[in-house]
């Protein structure tokens, strides 16, 4: 749905923000909720590469 938004109105920043946002929520799923003592060097790792992904 968001990929047609964007193909229709290329350049459009909601929709850039709708996708950045959901990167966003997805990258912190990756890391877990967990405070960062009690984060795994691979959540780190998955949290940082997916969130500096373009």
């Amino acid at each position: 749905m968001v990929e047609a938004w964007m193909e229709a109105r290329p350049g459009d920043p909601d929709a850039a923000l709708v996708v950045a946002r959901a990167r966003i929520l997805h990258t912190w799923k990756l890391r877990g909720q967990a405070r960062a003592h009690s984060t795994s060097r691979r959540r780190f790792e998955g949290f940082h590469r997916e969130l500096l992904a373009s």
